[in-house]
């Protein structure tokens, strides 16, 4: 049976209280918010897979032998005026991560979830082509590096989404972790893997 699943990284604990402090503004403002709830994280990979066994052993083989490196986070963004992030800097480490971690996991996605489930999307050629090779349109140089804090109706975004863009947030912290979480009313913790030190 296929379920949905995301590879990704979360942040270091002082950035982390940062990101929930901002999501709680977010609520109070605002009320609930799309993924607003969501544990604060950056994706990897998000497909759905059904041979979760296969996909567990893949991406231990992708990170063990991936030395631990710094992430640097420098702001916030949005896309379309609605999607509320903080910046996570790319970086040659974190992008070779990245591709890494899809190609290890491409032969076991089952459809193209990003698009399944948001037609809206509009994707460039080379997108729709991760997409159909991936499962993910987002690899590689498609791909940018965010936390999301919330997914803002209009009326919200304007209410708060401006000030929040104005916040200067600067930071870095080690990578040293990925994890694999399952889709079950939320995001759950499936599996650590630990990058090489």
């Amino acid at each position: 049976m296929k379920k949905l699943f995301l590879v990704g990284f979360q942040l270091s604990g002082d950035l982390m209280d940062e990101v929930n402090k901002m999501k709680q503004e977010v609520i109070s403002e605002c009320g609930m918010q799309s993924l607003v709830d969501d544990v604060p994280h950056c994706t990897l990979n998000l497909n759905q897979f059904d041979k979760i066994e296969k996909v567990d052993e893949e991406i231990k083989k992708a990170v063990e032998s991936f030395p631990v490196f710094e992430i640097f986070v420098d702001g916030l963004g949005s896309f379309d005026n609605e999607v509320i992030f903080l910046k996570v800097l790319p970086s040659d480490l974190l992008t070779k991560l990245q591709e890494k971690i899809a190609k290890s996991v491409a032969s076991f996605h089952i459809g193209e979830h990003c698009r399944e489930t948001q037609p809206r999307l509009n994707l460039t050629s080379g997108q729709i082509s991760n997409s159909e090779k991936f499962g993910f349109p987002y690899v590689g140089k498609t791909w940018v590096p965010h936390i999301t804090i919330a997914v803002l109706k209009k009326e919200c975004f304007t209410k708060l989404g401006k000030k929040l863009l104005k916040r200067v947030i600067k930071r870095n912290f080690l990578l040293d972790k990925i994890i694999l979480y399952e889709w079950s009313d939320g995001w759950k913790l499936f599996r650590v893997y630990e990058l090489k030190r």
